[in-house]
């Protein structure tokens, strides 16, 4: 069945439904929408965000082998591969924050200030522009950290 039959067969028992059912019935087809739109491919003309910041920690000097390592087998990474712009911001947001708490974890270092640089709800534009001015100088400064997994 497709997404939209699916979404359609759902809109159609929920009026069958007493009205505490239909409200639960609405917020999980809202949760399957969210779901949906989560696991859209990327368009082909779309940017590649994975790729960008990539790109952008190799240029400010970061080795291959510290990105293959830390950011390559990253599981938020890995999870935004292929993935929508969107999607791969939200995955990257959480990469970032991740870092910031192993670094934290590990150092002692408070870094609830370098976390709240990575805000997910910016554009994507400015989402890098915030990464190239704040976050990516202050990953560079402390370092690539891995899961240890």
């Amino acid at each position: 069945m497709s997404n939209e039959n699916q979404l359609e067969s759902t809109a159609e028992l929920v009026e069958q439904l007493s009205t505490e059912d239909q409200a639960l019935a609405n917020v999980v087809s809202l949760l399957q929408a969210g779901q949906q739109f989560y696991n859209e491919q990327r368009d082909e003309n779309e940017l590649d965000l994975v790729k960008a910041v990539r790109d952008r920690l190799f240029e400010k000097g970061m080795s291959d082998e510290q990105l293959a390592n830390c950011y390559d087998n990253s599981r938020f990474v890995q999870e935004a591969h292929g993935r929508h712009t969107h999607a791969q911001q939200w995955n990257l947001t959480r990469w970032v924050d991740e870092q910031f708490t192993l670094v934290q974890a590990q150092d002692g270092v408070d870094t609830r200030i370098y976390r709240f640089q990575s805000v997910y709800e910016l554009g994507t534009d400015e989402w890098l522009k915030v990464f190239d001015n704040g976050i990516a100088p202050n990953l560079l400064e402390f370092g690539l950290r891995t899961t240890g997994k």
